[in-house]
């Protein structure tokens, strides 16, 4: 084999590890409530999705300086879309972090926030 063939060989190598790494992290990619969302109505879930698989290991909603507990299911699967259920909610403006841990073990965070400005 002479020299350019075995740095080509390497650097496809190296291109291909490095975008399988890359597409492993397990990014949020759509919400429901989205992020600033106004609502009319009171949502009765919220809709989480990735664009690879990973497992959601904390949700937490909270309106100003009340928390409101929610439950997930830490025993999961991972997945690209997590639905999880809430209690009833009132008037005003959540915010909602969560973690989840992608396939290349990496921890993934973010927060969003939506108002709902009328019940039901």
């Amino acid at each position: 084999m002479n020299v350019r063939r075995i740095i080509l060989s390497v650097v496809i190598v190296m291109t291909v590890l490095l975008s399988a790494k890359a597409f492993a992290h397990a990014m949020l990619e759509k919400s429901d409530p989205a992020n600033g969302a106004v609502l009319q109505a009171v949502p009765k879930n919220i809709t989480l999705q990735f664009g690879h698989p990973a497992k959601l290991t904390t949700l937490k909603l909270n309106n100003g300086d009340k928390d409101i507990p929610v439950t997930i299911d830490l025993a999961a699967a991972a997945s690209t879309t997590f639905v999880v259920p809430l209690p009833s909610l009132e008037k005003g403006k959540y915010q909602v972090k969560w973690s989840a841990l992608s396939g290349d073990a990496h921890v993934m965070t973010g927060v969003l926030s939506f108002t709902i400005s009328s019940g039901n």
